[in-house]
């Protein structure tokens, strides 16, 4: 495995992962999901005045081989505060090099340090994704039902 490094986003570096998510999109849904320049706009607005949204990036070098985004949530249900991974993608090239096993790991010490006793991650259900599902069961996640969403 290459030598890398999990270090939190910096603002200068936002653009590069903007790029990164509209290849993770065409990767899950087409062209027609991508973001253009108004939404990421938005989302870059969002991230930095949040006190609850963090991303980090797995970087060799100045390159960057993956990402995670991290929001904290409440609910009764998981005892009060979790972390929810939103996003976990590595570069297809680097791809079983161990590099989403250390954005995991990584994740789960950031957890640690919050005080959140669980952490949630959404995998796509379908075969295609198999490999996805497998990933986070290795690492550690169960499977605890499906996700629905309402768009507002």
């Amino acid at each position: 495995m290459k030598k890398i490094k999990i270090k939190q986003l910096r603002k200068s570096r936002f653009d590069q992962i903007g790029k990164l998510v509209n290849v993770l999109f065409l990767e899950l849904f087409g062209p027609e999901m991508t973001l253009g320049k108004k939404d990421l706009n938005k989302i870059r607005k969002q991230w930095m005045a949040s006190a609850r949204l963090w991303m980090f990036c797995a970087i060799n070098g100045r390159q960057i081989l993956g990402f995670v985004t991290l929001a904290e949530s409440f609910s009764f249900f998981a005892l009060g505060k979790y972390g929810i991974i939103n996003e976990l993608w590595v570069v297809p090239p680097e791809r079983g090099k161990g590099i989403g096993t250390e954005l995991i790991s990584f994740s789960k010490e950031f957890a640690k340090s919050k005080n959140w006793h669980r952490l949630d991650v959404t995998a796509p259900l379908s075969n295609r994704w198999q490999r996805t599902s497998k990933f986070y069961q290795k690492n550690g996640f169960v499977m605890t039902g499906k996700k629905l969403k309402c768009l507002i």
